[in-house]
């Protein structure tokens, strides 16, 4: 049953995790720089990018014009008429076949949140409304409406909210920022916890440690000090080497009183510091990313904007990198857009010889020739699309869509039945498209979201300084490129102790009085971890351990006061610290990891990749009341069931 609910809980977890943002910010120079998105967008596979034409510029014109206009009565307070000049905007973005306005929905978002505040409820649904009308795909927009809905209506709340993360989760730069929250804190916490293991193992088995220094030490000049160089054994190597260093150190000397749980542990330490230089390369990754300026400018393209600026970084990011097939692709559709069909060309062969099965330029290859209406080259580019990727409908459409263009309709139609043989959703949303935009006739394949999550991961610039940097806050002694090493040793002495097991004296405690027992003292555990003086006073019938009674007594008496003690003190500093001194390791361990996650989350979640650039946050009570409720859970199912274990006795 316990298990269940924490499975629950994680889950509500994750899913207030990714719904922590509110207002997307846009500045004034933007909105007077870019230029609206012209995409008519498939969200579930492809994103697919209307060819302009000559009309469309007068379009933009006329919408810049009418929200000049509603954007005066915003500031005014007078809501009716920019209302009016709102849903005059409205028919003039499906005249222009325009899929989202953010730079318009932004500023209405930000003036909702105002009428919010002044309880003019009506007014901010109705704006939420034509927000999310201008932009289906901006998904603060949803969450927006959600809080407007939720004390009158908290079905139709939640169901923004879904629509909402289901909006969001198809936006690079918010799944990206998820993903780098969740990479980031999650092996910070990971180490924290790891750090916590070894400090219960050490309190667990230091009394162990102790005594057999104690038991091969005959020296009468260290006997009076051996109180105090168990403890100096495991401080020297924090204090002179660190943390890495540290941890190593007592592995080597706790490792043959470990359990094989224990062990388990300390096995994925060891992986993580031996992929540990891959590990910190995508944390410079996630936090030099938003510097990358290729990045942004391709994000910017994606959205439907370009400018000089956006070209200008393009073309500095291929002459630092002639092999970034992402910029040349980006570059093609750039010039494409500003009718530069010879540049556009040029550059989407250039991303062909860099990647020749890259099929998308192909399909956009035979867009421009098309345009150019040089059908044969048109046909020869998008055969080679489908020759390259069979699944790409796009390239099937437009062949069909040119073969009819040359009056050879038999061969247009079966062209057409087979790629609505393979995918006849996204055929008949094409049909649609074209129906309702007489002058389209071919589909262009933009930069999809794969596109983009490979250009982000291309390594910054700035990248090979950063990662020792990031290494540094960790150990700042040992370099990232030599942790292999460290690795290989650290390993080669494990491997040693476990052959050498048989022959180390290794000793243990009784499980019922406690006592500390090697075989150097002349007594030996005997069944279920017991010492023969505490066996003795168990029941014996004809000389033979009653063995149920003995496994019953051990149950009860197993865990002495002391022990007690310091599981409820571990536990209320951190949950799962009383789970590994007991020994329930993996229980313990995951209990830790997701306590200290929460709290790290908590703490700087958000405030990390992204933030100033994308998105604008506010105080969200409920956010951070939601992840107090989870501490408090974790806290009460981690000593509620040490608190069963201490009066089990």
């Amino acid at each position: 049953m316990q298990l269940r609910i924490i499975k629950f809980l994680l889950f509500l977890l994750l899913f207030i995790f990714w719904n922590n943002f509110s207002f997307a910010e846009t500045t004034s120079t933007e909105i007077e720089t870019l230029q609206p998105k012209t995409a008519s967008q498939k969200s579930e596979d492809v994103r697919v990018i209307k060819i302009g034409d000559a009309a469309q510029d007068i379009e933009l014109k006329k919408i810049d014009t009418e929200w000049g206009i509603a954007r005066n009565h915003l500031k005014n307070n007078d809501i009716n008429n920019a209302i009016a000049s709102l849903e005059k905007i409205k028919k003039l973005r499906k005249e222009a076949s325009l899929q989202n306005l953010e730079n318009i929905t932004a500023v209405l978002l930000r003036k909702v949140r105002i009428l919010l505040t002044e309880s003019r409820l009506n007014e901010a649904i109705y704006l939420s409304n034509i927000a999310i009308e201008l932009s289906p795909d901006f998904y603060p927009a949803y969450y927006t409406q959600g809080k407007i809905l939720w004390k009158n209506n908290k079905i139709s709340a939640i169901s923004s909210y879904i629509t909402g993360f289901k909006t969001a989760s198809a936006d690079f730069v918010h799944t990206f920022v998820r993903i780098g929250d969740f990479f980031i804190i999650g092996t910070t916490a990971f180490l924290f916890s790891v750090f916590i293991f070894f400090i219960i193992t050490i309190i667990k088995y230091f009394p162990l440690l102790k005594h057999n220094l104690q038991e091969v030490t005959d020296s009468p000049y260290l006997q009076p000090y051996l109180t105090f160089i168990p403890w100096l054994i495991l401080l020297l190597p924090l204090l002179i080497f660190g943390l890495l260093i540290a941890f190593f150190m007592w592995t080597i000397l706790l490792w043959l009183y470990l359990n094989n749980k224990e062990r388990v542990i300390i096995f994925l330490f060891i992986l993580f510091v031996a992929y540990s230089q891959t590990i910190f390369s995508h944390y410079s990754i996630f936090l030099t990313t938003r510097e990358a300026s290729a990045l942004n400018a391709i994000i910017k393209i994606e959205k439907g904007y370009w400018n000089n600026e956006i070209y200008e970084e393009l073309i500095e990011t291929i002459k630092k990198d002639p092999t970034n097939k992402g910029a040349f692709y980006a570059l093609g559709i750039l010039d494409k857009n500003m009718k530069e069909y010879e540049k556009a060309i040029a550059h989407y062969q250039r991303a062909t010889v860099i990647d020749p099965n890259f099929a998308k330029v192909y399909t956009n290859l035979g867009n421009i020739y098309f345009l150019q209406k040089d059908y044969e080259r048109a046909i020869e580019n998008y055969k080679k699309a489908i020759e390259k990727d069979n699944t790409l409908i796009s390239a099937y459409f437009n062949l069909s869509q040119t073969y009819r263009e040359r009056f050879n309709f038999v061969e247009g139609e079966k062209v057409f039945q087979a790629a609505r043989v393979k995918n006849p959703d996204l055929i008949n949303y094409y049909v649609d498209l074209i129906r309702n935009n007489p002058l389209q006739l071919i589909i262009d394949e933009g930069i999809s979201f794969n596109d983009i999550f490979v250009q982000a991961f291309k390594y910054p610039e700035n990248h090979e300084a950063y990662v020792p940097g990031i290494w540094n806050i960790f150990e700042k002694r040992i370099k990232i490129e030599d942790t292999i090493k460290y690795v290989i040793i650290l390993c080669s002495l494990i491997f040693l102790l476990f052959l050498l097991k048989k022959s180390v004296p290794t000793a243990a405690y009784c499980r019922e009085c406690g006592k500390v027992i090697c075989p150097k003292c002349h007594r030996s555990l005997l069944y279920k971890g017991l010492c023969s003086q505490c066996l003795r006073t168990f029941a014996q019938f004809d000389g033979i351990v009653k063995k149920e009674q003995v496994e019953q007594l051990v149950t009860f008496n197993r865990f002495q006061k002391r022990d007690a003690l310091i599981m409820q003190i571990s536990s209320l500093i951190v949950p799962g610290a009383g789970h590994i001194y007991y020994g329930m390791t993996f229980k313990g361990f995951t209990y830790a990891f997701f306590f200290i996650f929460s709290i790290i989350y908590l703490l700087l979640g958000n405030k990390m990749i992204y933030a100033e650039n994308f998105f604008y946050y506010e105080s969200d009570i409920i956010h951070k009341t939601a992840i107090f409720v989870f501490l408090i859970i974790i806290y009460s199912l981690s000593f509620y069931k040490i608190y069963k274990i201490k009066n089990r006795g």
